[in-house]
């Protein structure tokens, strides 16, 4: 994960310095203005790498240990239902 951070940020951030004169830039008289283009790039760029980044790696993490401590807790209760099951055809108590 380490190896993919810093080319994916190098890219993002070489994007965004380069698009910041355009933000900042006034139009040419009777050219299109292009700043609010610049700045919705910029601002795009910016949420998906840090949803890229860092969001989606979490929600991930965290779904795939809620699914391990759901298995875990539906294991103990399969053995908690075969020791009850065997208790009762061999006629013990628990």
């Amino acid at each position: 994960v380490a190896l993919r951070v810093r080319p994916v940020l190098m890219t993002a951030l070489t994007t965004v310095i380069g698009l910041v004169p355009t933000t900042m830039a006034e139009p040419a008289s009777g050219g299109i203005d292009y700043r609010a283009l610049a700045t919705c790039i910029i601002g795009g760029l910016s949420l998906s790498t840090v949803l890229t980044l860092w969001v989606v790696p979490l929600f991930y993490t965290m779904c795939d240990d809620l699914a391990l401590a759901l298995a875990a807790r539906a294991r103990s209760l399969v053995a908690l239902f075969d020791a009850r099951a065997r208790a009762v055809r061999t006629g013990g108590s628990r």
